[in-house]
């Protein structure tokens, strides 16, 4: 349960990543899809009314700039 961020996107707006203490292994819908998030950033997010910092997990995304997940919905009650 996170907000991700890819890594295209960090590295067009330089963003400024932070090295997570222990790695976080995600496991994909595909079978044996597997992978491991390193880095984490924090950044300014605007879209609509919402105003606010949030933290990130750095991930290969590859046909997404970000996904916002369960926290992010309940936290601005979107459904």
């Amino acid at each position: 349960m996170a907000d991700f961020v890819s890594t295209t996107i960090v590295d067009q707006l330089k963003l400024k990543t932070e090295v997570l203490q222990k790695p976080i292994p995600v496991q994909m819908a595909v079978r044996g899809s597997r992978s491991k998030i390193n880095w984490s950033v924090r950044a300014q997010l605007k879209l609509y009314d919402i105003d606010s910092p949030r933290q990130f997990d750095v991930a290969n995304l590859d046909n997404y700039d970000m996904i916002l997940g369960t926290p992010f919905i309940y936290q601005h009650q979107i459904l």
